[in-house]
């Protein structure tokens, strides 16, 4: 994704798949985003957005790492406030192409957002790269939380069962990519580890893995969660 983003309203994406007459033209209320990824709308309409931003400084052979990730509000005018600022970012060498950070969003019952950080570039090491600044080292791989007042809580390891057990036998890498949650459960999807954890009480465990001989990359990063199915 490249350094400027485009945001849409995202009920246009069901435009595409209904008769033109029925829906609105999409309407662009925000853009030149700094690489947006996650999505959450609040209780009260307001719509957030989690930007994985451009890094920083220092770097390596995969990236620049820096605190420029941020969580916005959207205003219906296109204004944005930051909610939340200072979350890790790498800005992917060496044209910033494949770029990571915090990414999908979620609201959970309290009022809290709930985003996941990346451990991609840190691969089977328990320790991340020196060029990630001291300050930023322990969002690595993490769940993150996000009070309505803007206050930062780092949430359990993602990455630690990843590295731990490696339940699609392949190469150990962890990216936590989507979440979504479901009542006080949050569920994230490991993009790289190919598998789907259940964050409870602040323990994490495995769900299901759904590892593919053929192509070692199949579990498909989002998640969006809807109402649990009458018994």
């Amino acid at each position: 994704m490249g350094r400027s983003g485009l945001l849409a309203v995202a009920a246009s994406v069901a435009a595409l798949l209904a008769p033109a007459a029925a829906y609105a033209a999409p309407k662009v209320v925000a853009s030149k985003l700094d690489r947006p990824r996650g999505l959450a709308i609040g209780p009260n309409g307001a719509l957030y957005a989690a930007l994985v931003g451009h890094g920083g400084k220092p770097c390596n052979d995969e990236g620049c790492f820096g605190a420029s990730g941020r969580i916005v509000r959207v205003s219906s005018k296109g204004s944005l406030t930051t909610i939340a600022g200072g979350l890790l970012s790498m800005r992917g060498l060496p044209d910033g192409t494949f770029s990571i950070g915090a990414d999908q969003l979620a609201l959970l019952p309290d009022g809290r957002l709930a985003t996941a950080m990346t451990a991609e570039f840190q691969g089977a090491s328990p320790k991340p790269p020196k060029q990630v600044p001291k300050s930023l080292r322990g969002q690595v791989g993490h769940l993150l939380f996000v009070s309505k007042n803007g206050k930062k809580t780092i949430g359990p390891d993602i990455a630690a069962l990843e590295r731990r057990d490696n339940p699609d036998g392949s190469t150990v890498v962890s990216n936590p990519y989507g979440v979504a949650v479901l009542g006080d459960t949050v569920y994230v999807s490991d993009s790289a580890g190919n598998d789907l954890l259940q964050v409870s009480g602040g323990q994490v465990s495995l769900v299901p893995t759904l590892a593919n001989v053929a192509t070692g990359d199949t579990w498909p990063p989002a998640l969006s969660a809807g109402p649990l199915p009458a018994v």
